[in-house]
């Protein structure tokens, strides 16, 4: 995919995902035309990410005494995300829906919602738009996402 394409599809993703009520059909099917289907990812998919033991060397420079100190940040990812990445985001294209997820929605204490576009797989026409919200529990400082609902969110603009 070359670069004008990206940063088309990119601006198109962020109207989409706007925070108006509805979204335009055109811009949703201009997006479903160009984006191309993804490889399926794992069904299965973990991920897990730690800080190492700290390290750090001492000495004596021509200036006189210094240090460094540094962290080592691991970590360990099993099964495949085949998600493509464009802009800001990590989409996933499957017959009949759209997954569009910010690429930093892991970082921090919560995970933000998945945007999920769904369409008629005949037609190609947007459908709705959809919000996930994630299930899960925590075991100390692991937590399990173990399912994820998708709510309705907006519907385009042509059909309200």
């Amino acid at each position: 995919m070359d670069t004008a394409t990206r940063l088309r599809i990119n601006a198109m993703i962020d109207t989409l995902v706007s925070d108006e009520s509805t979204f335009p059909a055109a811009t949703a099917a201009d997006l479903i035309r160009l984006l191309p289907l993804s490889r399926k990812s794992s069904m299965l998919q973990v991920e897990a990410q730690w800080s190492g033991d700290n390290s750090s060397a001492r000495g004596v420079t021509a200036s006189g005494p210094s240090s460094i100190d540094s962290t080592e940040d691991r970590e360990i990812r099993i099964g495949a995300d085949n998600r493509d990445r464009i802009g800001g985001y990590r989409i996933e294209h499957s017959p009949g829906r759209i997954d569009i997820a910010l690429m930093w929605d892991d970082i921090g204490p919560e995970r933000k919602p998945t945007a999920r576009l769904e369409y008629d797989r005949r037609t190609r026409s947007p459908i709705r738009m959809l919000l996930s919200k994630d299930y899960h529990f925590r075991f100390g400082m692991a937590k399990l996402t173990y399912w994820r609902k998708f709510n309705l969110w907006k519907l385009p603009a042509e059909r309200t």
